[in-house]
């Protein structure tokens, strides 16, 4: 497995928020459509955590991935995004597999 870093697309920071909790990146910065991009900022979403920055590319190109991060760091979103996409996009198929660790994590 490759490292995966969290890379912004851009050096424009106008408008990010300073914490650790975001990202560089905004969701319309990654190849996911425009009512999945919608759905997020309907939630109140408009910036990528930094392991969703640094995954969700990988995902949306079927790549294996080993992502490990602390709770509440956007792990299941960096997952389920691209999941949704892909199943948007009209594919009748989608093929993901999530392992959690505890009933907890899966309950989610």
């Amino acid at each position: 497995m490759t490292k995966l870093e969290t890379t912004p697309t851009e050096e424009n920071t106008e408008g990010v928020p300073e914490n650790d909790y975001v990202s560089k990146r905004t969701f319309e910065e990654f190849p996911i459509s425009s009512e999945v991009v919608q759905g997020l900022k309907d939630m109140g979403y408009d910036w990528a955590t930094p392991v969703q920055a640094a995954t969700i590319d990988a995902a949306l190109a079927g790549r294996d991935m080993v992502v490990r991060a602390k709770t509440g760091t956007g792990k299941t979103a960096a997952f389920a995004i691209p999941a949704i996409d892909r199943i948007q996009d009209g594919s009748r198929v989608a093929t993901m597999l999530v392992l959690a660790p505890t009933r907890e994590l899966a309950q989610q």
